[in-house]
């Protein structure tokens, strides 16, 4: 399933992903405004075109084909709000707040990373909203990424607190979330993700059937693509 998807996005052209990238933007707005209207526990939802007080946005810089998410995250640093990108360290996510100044450098995987000092580091419990790369995607919000599992790693505190791995999986990533959990705090991370949305970006094309998941996979609350909204359903 990876390399089929993976080919397919290899193939777009620049000016379909500039296209697709553009439309993109249109789409998040009006899904994120509706997203935090209906939310049941937030009282008083900002306006994210207006906003009363500023969202922090974990986002990304695409790269292989993934969707592009520069113009959204400029059009959201104008209204005011403050977005941030990921950088891997040990085997985990940080999260650097960037603006239009920002510099880059090669980090992990060759891939740019957010010249920042670490006091402009954001721990992941505090964005309001994270947006997510992925290879595919279904309606119940499985998400099948490259598979170094950082994302599931990172927001693990997402999951229910019940055991979510299983033999050599447990050691290999589990340790590492209840290492980060217990750093954290789990009070703070039991509150923060009742408010945390977790939002997948995608193509529509990224769109299948049903992607396998594991219990210590991640699920996604909504995923935006370029033509479709999608609110997900989770089993987990």
């Amino acid at each position: 399933m990876r390399a089929a998807v993976l080919e397919k996005r290899k193939a777009l052209s620049v000016s379909a992903m500039r296209a697709a990238e553009t439309t993109l933007q249109h789409q998040l707005v009006d899904a994120l405004q509706q997203l935090y209207q209906q939310a049941p526990n937030i009282k008083n939802p900002p306006n994210i075109k207006n906003p009363g007080r500023c969202l922090q946005i974990g986002g990304y810089l695409a790269v292989r084909g993934e969707m592009g998410l520069g113009s959204s995250l400029r059009w959201l640093r104008q209204q005011g709000h403050s977005t941030c990108l990921p950088i891997v360290c040990d085997q985990m996510l940080v999260f650097a707040s960037v603006d239009d100044d920002t510099h880059y450098k090669k980090g992990k995987f060759n891939i740019d990373i957010p010249v920042v000092d670490t006091r402009q580091h954001v721990e992941p419990l505090e964005l309001d909203m994270v947006l997510v790369p992925l290879v595919s995607f279904d309606l119940e919000g499985n998400r099948l990424g490259m598979g170094g599992g950082f994302y599931d790693r990172t927001f693990s505190y997402r999951l229910p607190a019940a055991d979510t791995t299983v033999g050599a999986v447990k050691s290999a990533k589990s340790l590492a979330a209840e290492s980060l959990a217990a750093k954290r705090g789990a009070a703070n991370a039991s509150s923060s993700a009742k408010t945390q949305f977790f939002i997948g970006i995608a193509y529509e094309f990224q769109r299948v059937d049903s992607v396998p998941a594991e219990s210590w996979d991640v699920p996604l609350d909504m995923v935006i693509t370029e033509k479709n909204v999608y609110h997900c359903v989770s089993t987990h």
